[in-house]
């Protein structure tokens, strides 16, 4: 029995004024398979970042599930970051074109 998988790879770019961000998605059948977002960003504990996108690993990459996840997971770290965690899944989301 064949299997149909929808595999998708999207790359973002985000040129903002302190720098640069990339994310690359690659999703099966609509969820998040993998996920790599670098760049000029910050993010402490740097631990929380790893968590973050461990956590995106499964879900529908939907911008609102995103968000909610990634607002989850910071609020459960209690990290501090200089922009509001969403901004992260709003920088991937729109940049590639989602």
């Amino acid at each position: 029995m064949k299997m149909d998988i929808s595999r998708k790879t999207k790359q973002g770019l985000h040129n903002q004024k302190g720098g640069l961000i990339r994310s690359f998605v690659i999703t099966e059948n609509g969820l998040i398979k993998d996920i790599s977002i670098s760049g000029d960003f910050f993010l402490f504990p740097e631990d929380a970042f790893f968590k973050i996108m461990n956590e995106l690993k499964g879900i529908p990459a939907i911008r609102e599930q995103l968000v909610s996840k990634i607002e989850e997971v910071y609020s459960k770290r209690r990290s501090s970051h200089q922009e509001h965690p969403g901004r992260l899944c709003r920088i991937h989301y729109e940049s590639s074109g989602g």
